[in-house]
């Protein structure tokens, strides 16, 4: 059901680089073993999300200003693989709180507003598709 292929992609999506094999095999293994319940549309997102790994963040974007966009099976995958990185003492510094300088804040405010640009160009993707 769900590929190799795709948990790469949203691995390298959450992380903004490519995660180990092994995570990737762990993350299979615990979407078999918890087997989120996925509509035709999340399926169809999955395979354009294999297909297409830029519209990832799309996708991601338009299913989260959703109001049933926290229901998604695309968004559970994404989730149990973000937690999956999360408790990887590798890339555990990601999600950890710390201090940011001026130029940091600058740089995270560019991404919130990519963010709502991309759930906002997400919104059409997702009806057209």
């Amino acid at each position: 059901m769900i590929s190799y292929k795709f948990a790469a992609h949203i691995g390298y999506y959450l992380v903004e680089e490519s995660i180990s094999p092994s995570l990737i095999v762990r993350y299979l293994d615990a979407v078999r073993y918890l087997k989120p319940v996925l509509s035709e549309k999340d399926l169809r997102w999955i395979v354009i999300s294999e297909t297409h790994p830029f519209l990832i963040p799309f996708i991601d974007g338009a299913l989260a200003l959703n109001k049933n966009g926290a229901k998604s099976g695309y968004r559970h995958l994404l989730l149990i693989m973000s937690a999956i990185i999360e408790a990887t003492p590798e890339y555990a510094d990601k999600f950890l709180p710390r201090q940011y300088s001026i130029s940091e804040w600058l740089v995270l405010i560019k991404a919130g507003f990519r963010g709502v640009f991309c759930g906002l160009i997400g919104k059409i993707i997702i009806r057209i598709v």
